[in-house]
C-alpha cells in the first residue's frame, strides 16, 4: 500500500506536468529570491561600509514583504493545481480508495513538492547570493568581497518559512476533499459556479471607495502626511478593485449581452456567454493581476526615480557642495565671530586655490510658521493638523540679499520683498507673530538657488527686509512666551561649490576646523555645522541605490506572479471551455471562428487590468511625488519620464505574456481536432 501511495503521488505530478512544473519553478525561484535578501540583510559585510545599515533597514523590509508575498502567492497558485486535481481525486474514491489514503497520497506529493522546491531553492539562493552582493555593491559603488559565505540564520529562517507554507497548502487541500462530495469531485471540470447575476449595488459601493481613495490621493499636499495615508489608500484601492472586478465585470457582461449589435456575432457570442458563466471567479483573478500589475508600476517607478535622481536629490540636499552654519542668540554676537573667522576663511580659500564657485554668504533667523492668508503665526510643535499650511520662514537683511544679487532694492523700515518657494504670491500687510508687519512691495522672481531648507518637506516663504534686529528681538520675546519655545536664533549661512569629492571633503574639514576652534566660538559657546556633499555622497548612494535594488527584486516578483496567474487562469479556463468549443464545433463553427471567439474573449476581458492599473498609478501619481520629495527629489519631469518609460515597457512586456497564454487557452481548446 505503502508503495501504491507514492507511485499515486508522483504519477498525479508527471500526468500534470503543464501545472505543476511551472509552480515548481516559480516556487524555486521565489525560495532563492527569498534566501538572497535575508542573507543580505543580516550580511556583516555589507554593515561594514558607509551606508550598509540603511541598506539593510531596506533588505529587512524587504525580507517582510517576501513573506506575505509568499504565503499568498503559493498558497494561490497552489489552488489552481488542486483545482485541476479534483477529479482525479474523485475517481481515486470510486475506485476505492478512502479520504484518508488520498490525504496520505497527498501528503507524499506535498512533502516532495516540498523537499525538491527548498532543495533547489536553497542551493540556487547560495549560488546566486555572491552574484546578487556583488550586483548590489557595484551599483552604490562601494568595495568589493569575493569571497562566498552562508548565513545559517538565512538558511534556517527559509527552510522554516516555507516548510510552513506547505503545510498551509496542505491543511487546505484536506479541507477542500474533506467538505466537497465525490461527485463533485468527480465532476469538478465542468462543475462550475451558477452565472451570478449583475449586482449594481456592490458595483456601486466599489466605485464610492475608489473614488474616496483616488481624493485622498490628489488632496494630500503634506509628504509626512502622503506617506502615513499612502497605504491606507492601497487598502481602499485593493478593496475597491476587488470589487468592481468582481461584480463590475459580471456587469460589463450583461450589458453587452443587451447590445444586440455586439453578442449576437459569432465570435462574441460564446465568449461573452461563458466568461459571463463563471465571471465571479474570473473577476477575482483579473483583480488579482490588476493589483499586482499596480504594485510592479508603483514599485519601479518610485525607485527608479530615486536612483536616477541621485545627484538631483544631493543637490537638493546641498544648495552648495560645501555648507556651513553659525548660529547665535542675536545678530551683534554673530557678527562679532564672524569678523574674527572670517579672515582665517579666507586664507584658507587662498591655499587651496580659486576652484572654489558661486559663494552663498548670509545671516538670517528662521523657524517653522502656519500661513493664513498674510498671517503667519508659529507652528506649534505637535500640530498635526496644520501641517498642510505650514512653511519654513526665513528672514534676511536685505543688504545680504543685494550682495548676492545683481539688482539690488531699496527697503524702507516697514518694507520687505518676498520670494515663496512654491510660488503662491504673497502682497500687500503681512503680520508676523511677534507684533511684526511688513509691506510687501516687491516679489522676488527666484531664488530657489539659495534656499538652503530643500531638504525640508515644507515650502519656504523668505522675507527680505531693512530692519533686521529688531525683528529677531520681536520674534524671540514672542518665542519665550510659548509653552515650547522653538529657541530661536540668528544663523550665519556660509557656502560654495567646490569640483572635485576628494578636495572639497579636505577643503570642507580645514573650514570646519577653523571655525570650531575659534576662540570666541568656544568661549560663547556658538553652536556650528558643517558639511559637504562628497562626505554625504556614500549615503545617498546607499540610500538610493538600495531602494532601487529591492525595487528591482519586489517588482520582479510582483511581475512573475502577475505571470503565473495569467497563465493559470487561461489554462484552467481553457480546460473548462474546451467542452463548449467542441461542441460548437459539432454544430459547425469553424476553427477560424473559434480563434476569433477566443480572441473576443482575451481581449475583453484581459487588457482590463492593465488599463485599470494605468490608471491607478496615475492617481498615485501625485503621492509619489511628495513621497520623492521626503528623499531631496523633486524633479517632476524626471517622475514623468520614469512613469512613462515604466508604463510603456511593462505594457510590452504585458501584451507578449498574452500573446504566449493565448496560444495556450487556443491550443487546449482545439486538441480535439488532432485527437488529444
Amino acid at each position: 500500500m505503502k508503495n501504491l501511495y507514492y507511485k499515486l503521488a508522483f504519477s498525479g505530478i508527471k500526468g500534470n506536468k503543464k501545472t505543476y512544473l511551472p509552480y515548481i519553478l516559480a516556487s524555486v525561484g521565489v525560495i532563492a529570491m527569498y534566501y538572497i535578501i535575508a542573507y543580505l540583510a543580516g550580511s556583516s559585510f555589507i554593515a561594514s561600509f558607509t551606508g550598509g545599515k540603511q541598506i539593510q533597514i531596506y533588505l529587512g523590509m524587504g525580507v517582510n514583504i517576501l513573506e506575505v508575498f509568499s504565503v499568498i502567492f503559493l498558497f494561490y497558485t497552489h489552488s489552481f493545481l488542486i483545482r485541476r486535481r479534483k477529479q482525479e481525486f474523485g475517481l481515486y474514491n470510486i475506485l476505492g480508495l478512502s479520504r484518508r489514503d488520498i490525504a496520505i497520497v497527498m501528503f507524499v506529493e506535498t512533502t516532495s513538492l516540498a523537499l525538491l522546491t527548498i532543495g533547489i531553492g536553497l542551493l540556487s539562493g547560495i549560488l546566486l547570493s555572491k552574484i546578487a552582493e556583488l550586483a548590489l555593491m557595484a551599483l552604490i559603488e562601494a568595495p568589493q568581497s569575493y569571497g562566498i559565505n552562508l548565513s545559517p540564520n538565512a538558511i534556517m529562517d527559509t527552510i522554516v518559512l516555507f516548510l510552513s507554507i506547505n503545510a498551509i497548502v496542505y491543511c487546505k487541500t484536506l479541507f477542500d476533499i474533506h467538505h466537497t462530495k465525490t461527485v463533485n469531485l468527480l465532476h469538478s471540470d465542468s462543475y462550475g459556479e451558477k452565472a451570478p447575476k449583475a449586482n449594481w449595488l456592490i458595483a456601486i459601493i466599489g466605485l464610492v471607495i475608489l473614488i474616496v481613495a483616488y481624493a485622498i490621493a490628489l488632496s494630500i499636499k503634506d509628504p509626512i502626511l502622503a506617506i502615513t495615508l499612502f497605504f491606507f489608500a492601497v487598502v481602499l484601492v485593493i478593496i475597491a478593485t476587488f470589487l468592481l472586478f468582481t461584480a463590475g465585470s459580471v456587469t460589463l457582461c450583461r450589458l453587452l449581452q443587451k447590445n444586440k449589435k455586439y453578442y449576437y456575432k459569432t465570435n462574441h457570442f460564446v465568449s461573452v456567454s461563458s466568461m459571463a458563466f463563471r465571471m465571479k471567479r474570473n473577476g477575482a483573478g483579473l483583480a488579482t493581476i490588476c493589483i499586482l500589475s499596480t504594485m510592479v508600476l508603483v514599485t519601479i517607478t518610485f525607485t527608479t526615480c530615486m536612483y536616477t535622481g541621485l545627484e538631483n536629490g544631493i543637490r537638493n540636499r546641498f544648495p552648495r557642495n560645501i555648507m556651513l552654519d553659525i548660529y547665535a542668540e542675536n545678530s551683534k554676537d554673530l557678527e562679532t565671530i564672524e569678523s574674527a573667522v572670517r579672515p582665517e576663511m579666507d586664507n584658507i580659500l587662498t591655499r587651496f586655490g580659486d576652484a572654489q564657485s558661486n559663494l552663498l554668504d548670509f545671516q538670517c533667523v528662521a523657524f517653522s510658521g502656519v500661513k493664513d492668508g498674510n498671517n503667519l503665526t508659529f507652528l506649534a510643535m505637535n500640530d498635526m493638523a496644520s501641517l498642510d499650511k505650514a512653511y519654513d520662514i526665513y528672514i534676511l537683511p536685505i543688504s545680504d540679499y543685494n550682495e548676492m544679487s545683481d539688482e539690488p532694492i531699496t527697503l524702507k523700515n516697514n518694507e520687505a520683498a518676498v520670494w515663496v518657494s512654491n510660488g503662491t504670491p504673497m502682497t500687500g500687510e503681512v503680520n508676523i507673530e511677534g507684533g511684526i508687519t511688513v509691506d510687501v512691495i516687491k516679489q522676488i522672481e527666484d531664488f530657489s538657488e539659495n534656499d538652503i531648507s530643500t531638504s525640508s518637506f515644507m515650502p519656504s516663504i523668505y522675507f527680505f527686509v531693512n530692519e533686521f534686529e529688531p525683528i529677531v528681538t520681536a520674534l524671540q520675546t514672542a518665542d519665550q512666551a510659548e509653552e515650547t519655545p522653538m529657541g530661536i536664533v540668528v544663523h550665519w549661512f556660509y557656502g560654495m561649490d567646490y569640483a572635485g569629492d576628494e578636495m572639497q571633503s579636505s577643503l570642507c574639514a580645514a573650514l570646519s576646523e577653523t571655525i570650531s576652534q575659534n576662540d570666541l566660538v568656544t568661549q560663547n559657546a556658538v553652536l556650528f555645522s558643517g558639511d559637504c556633499a562628497a562626505d554625504s555622497r556614500e549615503n545617498f548612494k546607499a540610500l538610493y541605490g538600495g531602494a532601487f535594488y529591492l525595487g528591482v527584486i519586489l517588482g520582479t516578483m510582483f511581475m512573475v506572479a502577475a505571470v503565473m496567474i495569467i497563465y493559470y487562469k487561461q489554462l484552467t479556463e481553457g480546460y473548462e471551455d474546451k467542452a463548449r468549443f467542441a461542441i460548437m464545433q459539432k454544430v459547425g463553427m469553424t476553427a477560424k471562428e473559434i480563434r476569433k471567439s477566443i480572441n473576443s474573449q482575451i481581449l475583453t476581458v484581459f487588457f482590463l487590468p492593465l488599463v485599470t492599473a494605468g490608471i491607478h498609478l496615475c492617481f498615485a501619481f501625485p503621492l509619489l511625488e511628495k513621497i520623492l520629495a521626503m528623499f531631496n527629489i523633486v524633479d517632476h519631469n524626471l517622475l514623468i519620464m520614469v512613469t512613462g518609460i515604466t508604463f510603456l515597457v511593462f505594457t510590452l512586456f504585458y501584451i507578449i505574456v498574452y500573446k504566449l497564454t493565448s496560444r495556450t487557452y487556443y491550443r487546449i481548446v482545439t486538441d480535439m481536432q488532432t485527437g488529444n
